[in-house]
This record gives structure tokens, sequence and C-alpha cells, in this order.
């Protein structure tokens, strides 16, 4: 970003002194480009289990070991 101020100012005093003579300035303004991308977000492990080696898959009702997800009797 310095580097883009150092060039800007620069700039600045080329296009005020192109005003004075009335003619138009050799160069264009300078951009300044892309910004870094932001530094990604710390990933912290949940603190829901308390350790005790139970998995947690996403299911909180109680499951008696059917496999069906109809809700059935497992019948047909």
């Amino acid at each position: 970003r310095g580097i883009y101020h150092e060039e800007l100012h620069l700039w600045e005093v080329e296009n005020d002194l192109a005003k004075q003579e009335k003619r138009r300035i050799g160069w264009a303004k300078p951009k300044l480009g892309k910004l870094e991308a932001p530094a990604p977000k710390p990933v912290v492990e949940s603190g829901d289990g308390d350790g005790r080696g139970e998995e947690d898959n996403g299911n909180d009702r109680n499951d008696n070991g059917n496999a069906d997800s109809d809700g059935g009797d497992g019948e047909e």
C-alpha cells in the first residue's frame, strides 16, 4: 500500500501541474488493485461433549435399532 500512496502522490503533483499548464496528464491515475485476502478464522473444536467417548452422529432422538426411516414397524 505504501508504494501505491507514493505513486498516487506523484500523480496528484503531475495532475496539478497539467491543470496549471492547461494540458492533459501523461499517465493514468494509479489503482490500488486487489487487497490481500483476510486471514482465515480459527477453527474451535466444539465443547459440547465431556470427552467420555460418546460419538455424536447428528441424531438426537433415541435410536432403538430400527433401520426403517419411514417410521413403520418394519413389516411389509
